[in-house]
């Protein structure tokens, strides 16, 4: 068996692999990665629409406006939701912890 001081220099996660357990990903951090690629995907498919349909350039510069607006307004709206479900973790956890044994001076034994 190892002793506690063979494991000071060991990083978080390579005592976790060490363990068999691993860590997980926050929920904020889901939310925000998944925003980034809905906002991206908007904007992907803004573009090719924009590109592939025939307008004139006045036409097509309006639309453009038009659609960096409509992108600007989604990617608010996402980066306002991510932070919401991020708040919403971060209240899940302090209550967890307020209500956990550990926080309440209760000891196993």
């Amino acid at each position: 068996m190892k002793s506690a001081s063979q494991y000071s220099h060991q990083t978080s996660a390579a005592l976790l692999d060490a363990l068999g357990l691993q860590t997980k990903s926050s929920g904020g951090s889901r939310a925000l990665a998944f925003a980034g690629v809905a906002v991206a995907g908007v904007a992907v498919g803004a573009i090719a629409a924009l590109l592939l349909t025939p307008r004139t350039g006045r036409q097509l510069r309006a639309d453009l406006r038009s659609g960096a607006k409509e992108l600007g307004d989604s990617a608010a709206f996402k980066a306002s939701q991510a932070m919401d479900s991020a708040r919403h973790a971060v209240d899940s956890i302090e209550h967890s912890y307020r209500n956990s044994d550990h926080h309440n001076g209760v000891t196993g034994g």
